[in-house]
């Protein structure tokens, strides 16, 4: 059953439920690379992360933070 934009089924009650999906991401450390398409590539799969989980602006910089090298967080 499609409702608006989100798809829903119906349960063993007869109500219905959103469907949730997992999405897996691979975020790779950044290891502080001066290449614009490595950069370029991690700041997209970290965006697109971000997307997906629905972080706050602060959760962002606290994961981004979490997935780069010691001296890049300097």
């Amino acid at each position: 059953m499609h409702t608006g934009n989100a798809y829903s089924s119906r349960n063993h009650f007869g109500g219905t439920t959103p469907f949730k999906i997992q999405v897996k991401f691979g975020i790779p450390i950044f290891q502080g690379e001066i290449d614009a398409t490595t950069v370029d590539t991690w700041l997209n799969l970290l965006e697109g992360y971000f997307y997906v989980h629905g972080f706050s602006n602060k959760e962002n910089i606290i994961f981004s933070l979490l997935n780069a090298t010691p001296h890049i967080k300097d």
